[in-house]
Parts: C-alpha cells; sequence; structure tokens
C-alpha cells in the first residue's frame, strides 16, 4: 500500500495524487475543492484517466501551496485570541444578569 504520508510523498514530485491525498495536503471537502477548481485559476486542475478517476500532479500541489499567502492563523503571525464577546468592557466583575438588565 502506497504511503499517504505529505512529507513523504513530496519526494516523489513527478508523482500523482487521488483525493484522499489530496485532502492531506489541503484539508477541503471534496465539494470545496471542486469549487476552487472551477473559481481559483492558480488551483490544479484534476486529470482524468479512467472513468470515476482522477488525480491531481504532486508538484502542482506543492507549487499551489508555496504560492499561497499565509493568512494571520499562520506559524508565521502569533496566534491573538479572540475578545470574549461576554467580557463587560465597562464593568468586567458584572455578572451575567446585571449585563443583561443594565441600559446602556
Amino acid at each position: 500500500m502506497a504511503s499517504t504520508n505529505p512529507a513523504a510523498t513530496s519526494a516523489l514530485p513527478g508523482r500523482c495524487i487521488r483525493l484522499r491525498e489530496l485532502q492531506q495536503f489541503v484539508p477541503y471537502s471534496k465539494v470545496h475543492i471542486y469549487r476552487l477548481e472551477r473559481s481559483d485559476p492558480a488551483f490544479p486542475k484534476r486529470i482524468r484517466i479512467g472513468p470515476g478517476r482522477v488525480v491531481w500532479r504532486l508538484s502542482e500541489v506543492l507549487a499551489y501551496l508555496d504560492a499561497k499567502p499565509r493568512g494571520p492563523g499562520s506559524a508565521a503571525a502569533p496566534h491573538q485570541p479572540a475578545a470574549d464577546p461576554h467580557q463587560d468592557s465597562v464593568n468586567p466583575d458584572a455578572t451575567p444578569m446585571q449585563r443583561r438588565t443594565r441600559c446602556s
């Protein structure tokens, strides 16, 4: 059985990968991958190899991931916790009942 470890498969740049292995690199649903193929010209295109069989070139997938901008949740940017929407900015010690009954 072939290895599905992304680190192990990156050593084989001419290799083609199936959907399950693609989802290890881009953790999206099957439907979202289909949407990306249609809407994002940079996303690797599937290659039909038979009835009901499609693959993607691993080299294209890796190039897509390298070119993709890193978002705020990436390792380069430290994670900032979101502000607590239940925290009272005027009186942080207010109970939930006091927050609900206070007039603004």
